[in-house]
């Protein structure tokens, strides 16, 4: 069986990848920014760049061939920007909504870690509401925000998409997003795979 490993902990990366191997009798592909994509990075420099946001971008683009933007909420909240022609410009990273919480309750001596829920009303009266609405509305309102920054910098309507583990909840609650894709990242390194495949 052939297998493609998209990893962001590179300590890990080459742990699975000997574990894949000795499973499948096959050498396993990791994704990274020297392969084949049909996308042009216009980052600094390019190895920094995270692997499961190269996957969502080269998956966005071969899905949707439009103007994206690409919110991943995970361990941290990224926004991506693909051009239509291919052209990654740059993108946007902030803290994660359960990430957010878990520096706060570590940072400070009165304030708990907790797993933040829907429904959450504007204010909050009690100190875990206030953080709910810190961590969710927050989110919403930021994202909102730099969805529409980014479309009037580049004078366009972009398509936004939600993916990642947080996307579902967010997207469920909040009107922000034209689609929301939960396999995006795996649809990307399946392409990534298919684009770097010689047997192909």
């Amino acid at each position: 069986k052939d297998t493609a490993i998209s990893s962001v902990v590179p300590g890990k990366t080459e742990y699975y990848r000997n574990f894949i191997d000795s499973i499948t009798g096959s050498k396993t592909m990791i994704v990274s920014h020297k392969l084949r994509l049909k996308l042009r990075l216009g980052y600094r420099r390019p190895s920094e760049l995270g692997t499961d946001r190269i996957a969502a971008m080269v998956g966005g683009r071969a899905r949707y061939n439009c103007d994206l933007i690409i919110v991943n909420f995970g361990t941290a909240t990224t926004l991506d920007v693909v051009l239509k022609s291919g052209y990654f410009p740059g993108g946007i990273i902030t803290t994660g909504i359960q990430t957010g919480i878990n520096v706060l309750a570590d940072n400070t001596a009165q304030l708990l870690r907790f797993k933040p829920q829907w429904p959450v009303a504007l204010l909050g009266r009690s100190t875990r509401d206030c953080l709910r609405c810190g961590a969710l509305l927050g989110t919403k309102a930021m994202i909102k925000g730099l969805i529409g920054m980014i479309g009037k910098k580049y004078n366009r309507e972009f398509l936004s998409i939600a993916t990642g583990g947080w996307a579902k909840r967010i997207n469920d609650n909040a009107s922000i997003f034209d689609r929301y894709d939960p396999d995006l990242i795996l649809y990307g390194i399946y392409r990534i795979f298919q684009y770097n495949d010689n047997n192909k």
